[in-house]
């Protein structure tokens, strides 16, 4: 299948759809270097990706990703501009448009988030010529029209939420989507926050939601702490132990602080990312 008939395929084409699978390229907080930094990639029709979160670390595991290097297009979600979320795009993008000669796009939340990336850009040298910055709003407008650069051609949809961690900055959860009728999946990612309701709705409104959601054993402020978030999650079953535990298998906690942390998250019942390759 070439690139044209991707652009003009139907939604209900399932070679279109992505498998809404993360792939992991490190799930460590941005005190624990040794687990990388918290990133994912979605693999997209047409030899395109979805990246979630750039850290410091990513350009250099990137390299060793096979499905990296054949890529024509990539799309970039950032939660926010911290260094362990944002480090790797002064590398990563001029890298991929010299590799490909395709602009990288980055997709941001709202206009703060725009002003944030353009001035990390600018600081990095990256010239305008190798990325676009796009509106989530207009994003999922193209995407409708079926362009292959965006999402290589997959129904995706993405909502960008505000949430609570750093009033320095714009911050925000992610919600991917197939546009689909049948059988429609989700992720939520929750980018750094402390504030975890917003995941536990989507597990009691979307049965198929996946949810990623950063957790610390640390009690530190800004982020989610694991306990208190096993405990919510108990609260909104009503007690009910099986529901919770059903629940839970539908979380991957990242973004941890500690090889303790992660002991911690497996004890509790919840999944703990792959790095996948």
């Amino acid at each position: 299948m070439n690139d044209k008939e991707l652009a003009i395929g139907s939604l209900d084409d399932p070679s279109l759809l992505p498998d809404m699978k993360l792939h992991f390229l490190g799930y460590g907080s941005g005190y624990n270097p040794k687990l990388g930094s918290n990133s994912a990639y979605m693999k997209l029709p047409g030899d395109g990706m979805l990246l979630l979160e750039c850290g410091e670390s990513v350009f250099r595991t990137l390299l060793g990703v096979r499905y990296f290097n054949k890529i024509k297009y990539l799309t970039i979600v950032l939660s926010h501009t911290h260094s362990d979320h944002s480090g790797s795009l002064g590398t990563l993008v001029p890298y991929v448009y010299r590799r490909t000669g395709t602009p990288v796009n980055i997709i941001y939340g709202n206009i703060r988030q725009r002003r944030e990336l353009q001035g990390l850009l600018d600081n990095f040298g990256v010239p305008p010529m190798h990325y676009r910055l796009m509106s989530v709003r207009r994003a999922n407008a193209i995407n409708l029209e079926r362009r292959v650069e965006l999402f290589g051609g997959a129904p995706l949809f993405i909502e960008m939420m505000k949430t609570h961690h750093a009033p320095e900055l714009a911050c925000f959860s992610i919600l991917i989507m197939q546009m689909t009728d049948d059988n429609p999946s989700q992720i939520f990612w929750s980018g750094d926050t402390d504030d975890f309701l917003p995941a536990i709705a989507m597990l009691q409104t979307f049965p198929n939601c996946r949810v990623y959601h950063e957790a610390n054993t640390s009690h530190a402020i800004s982020h989610t702490d694991m306990d208190e978030f096993n405990e919510a999650l108990l609260t909104f079953a009503d007690d009910d132990i099986r529901l919770a535990d059903k629940w839970r298998k539908r979380i991957t906690l990242m973004h941890l602080n500690s090889d303790a942390a992660c002991r911690h998250a497996a004890k509790l019942g919840y999944s703990v990312p792959r790095i996948g390759r």
